[in-house]
């Protein structure tokens, strides 16, 4: 689903305290097809953070440097093909519905939201 939208990774980083269900993860592998690497610092944001001060400080030259110097991952999950494709199915048949109900549900719908 993601190539429908001009957006073809190779890879896809998750951070977050969601990465400690494994079971998650490998959903999230599965579902975008790729492999997923579970970043080793679950507080992403914290780490961002963390990078743009040390590269506004001078304690690396730019955000690529801190990135390298950084980020590390703790596991990679590589999507399981079966799965994948069933995952691709069900998108396709939730977007033929969406499009299917749009026109006219969605319509309805909003006619009868009261202000």
């Amino acid at each position: 689903c993601l190539a429908g939208y001009g957006f073809a990774p190779e890879r896809i980083c998750l951070g977050g305290g969601a990465t400690n269900s494994a079971t998650w993860n490998q959903i999230q592998a599965d579902m975008y097809g790729v492999p997923v690497e579970v970043l080793a610092e679950g507080e992403s944001t914290v780490l961002g953070a963390a990078i743009l001060g040390a590269v506004g400080s001078g304690v690396f030259a730019d955000i690529d440097q801190g990135v390298d110097a950084m980020v590390r991952t703790c596991k990679v999950l590589e999507p399981d093909a079966s799965t994948s494709a069933r995952y691709a199915d069900l998108y396709d048949a939730y977007v033929e519905t969406y499009r299917g109900l749009a026109p006219s549900a969605f319509a309805k719908l909003g006619s009868l939201q009261v202000s």
